[in-house]
């Protein structure tokens, strides 16, 4: 499997004449200074730029990331990021894939030094958009489903730079053939990791697809999306055997027996001294092809 020098990423598509611009995204951090609270924060946003809406897509040149409080869920503030040039995704070195037409997906790199001060509470940095892929099919409502990326920064006592994920999950993936994917992350201070899945997490909603600044933001804790029917956290897309992560390792693993499109959420936790203190989330959209 290839690695990504230049951004982790979620795999990402859309198939549909109706979809949506966004398909993905996450956040993390890297502590450059402690003395002075500076921080490297980066934003990874992946679009579907076939079906994407280009005026959706312009329109998020400029984000709005959001700082809570990670005790009180208090507003403190917020910043913008702005990306840089997009980076066409054509990863398709899954033997049993003949490509499909009509596929583009880009990924963007949004990064930004600032001074943010967790003070004794640590802070949670958030960015929420809508709205998901509305071929989507084990999530209810996705065309009203939006997406937030978001990230602890924990007190200012416990110095700490977040997680990253380093490899490509596959472009498409086929039904009924076994499909193994590490998905191994990187953690700067050399902190203890474990990864699991977990439900992602609603964000804006279509009434207010793109929250501006000045507090107007979701606070947490944020949402879980919806499941839809017999898919959970421990079985989010079906197949046999069923998704599951290794544990230590980061290496997923199912055999998908349904064509379709289905979002998945695994993370990366950080243990220092036996507790955990921060965690990056990859909210991810797998398409099942024959």
């Amino acid at each position: 499997m290839k690695k990504l020098a230049y951004i982790s990423l979620f795999t990402l598509l859309s198939f549909s004449s109706f979809a949506t611009h966004i398909v993905g995204g996450n956040i993390h951090y890297r502590l450059l200074n402690a003395s002075t609270n500076n921080y490297l924060v980066t934003l990874e946003i992946f679009f579907d730029c076939y079906d994407g809406n280009p005026n959706a897509i312009d329109t998020d040149a400029d984000v709005y990331i959001a700082i809570h409080n990670a005790r009180t869920n208090q507003y403190l503030g917020d910043f913008t990021l702005t990306r840089g040039a997009p980076n066409r995704l054509d990863n398709t070195n899954y033997n049993c894939i003949v490509k499909p037409n009509g596929v583009c997906v880009d990924a963007y790199l949004y990064q930004k030094n600032m001074t943010i001060n967790p003070g004794s509470d640590g802070v949670i940095l958030s960015w929420q958009r809508c709205c998901r892929n509305n071929t989507i099919d084990n999530i209810i409502a996705p065309e009203a489903t939006g997406f937030t990326a978001w990230t602890r920064i924990p007190p200012k006592s416990i110095p700490n730079s977040s997680a990253f994920f380093t490899d490509i999950p596959p472009v498409y993936v086929c039904v009924d053939a076994p499909l193994t994917f590490p998905q191994t992350a990187i953690d700067p201070d050399g902190d203890s990791l474990v990864y699991e899945l977990f439900t992602p997490f609603l964000g804006a909603s279509t009434d207010f697809n793109r929250p501006p600044s000045n507090g107007n933001y979701a606070s947490p804790s944020f949402q879980n999306v919806r499941w839809r029917g017999q898919y959970n956290e421990v079985n989010q897309m079906g197949g046999s055997p069923k998704l599951s992560i290794n544990s230590q390792t980061g290496i997923l693993q199912v055999t998908p027996n349904r064509i379709g499109k289905f979002v998945i959420g695994y993370r990366v936790l950080e243990y220092r001294n036996g507790v955990v203190i921060s965690e990056t989330k990859r909210d991810n959209q797998l398409n099942v092809i024959q």
